[in-house]
């Protein structure tokens, strides 16, 4: 089951699919992955983040990000919360990640050269996924809905 931290987190969701469809279809197939293989939910942690929620949290730990725009300003972003997972389902969603989105996500690679997953923390913070995806619609899961006679 799909899950949001905040009553705005799951709103923001909502947003997502008019946003960024691809991301949030990334987020559906994630959710039926950790289903399927862990049974387990997904907890998302944040999606959109203003400006000034940038500043607030990197201002007093890491002062550069506070300048730069973040994929969550752009909706190109979900974190996901990580201490659910053993350490090997984490590294088996990170692999499902990096294996079926890589390849057409057009973000920039993060800090272990991923361009979709990168399980990290901020200073202060806790540790989280950090999902990014800028790409085409990637069906893993789930197939958009079609009717055949």
């Amino acid at each position: 089951m799909l899950l949001s931290k905040t009553k705005r987190i799951g709103e923001e969701f909502h947003t997502l699919k008019r946003k960024n469809p691809a991301l949030t279809q990334l987020i559906l197939d994630l959710t039926d992955f950790v289903r399927v293989e862990f049974e387990k939910d997904l907890m998302m942690t944040m999606i959109f983040r203003t400006q000034q929620e940038q500043w607030d949290l990197y201002t007093k730990t890491d002062g550069p990000k506070t300048k730069r725009i973040s994929p969550h300003m752009l909706w190109n972003a979900v974190d996901i919360r990580d201490w659910i997972y053993t350490p090997q389902e984490k590294q088996k969603i990170t692999k499902f990640l990096q294996t079926h989105y890589d390849k057409s996500n057009r973000m920039s690679k993060l800090g272990n050269g991923s361009r979709t997953v990168w399980l990290h923390k901020i200073k202060g913070q806790a540790m989280h996924f950090h999902i990014q995806y800028s790409g085409p619609l990637v069906y893993v899961f789930s197939e958009s809905m079609t009717i055949s006679a």
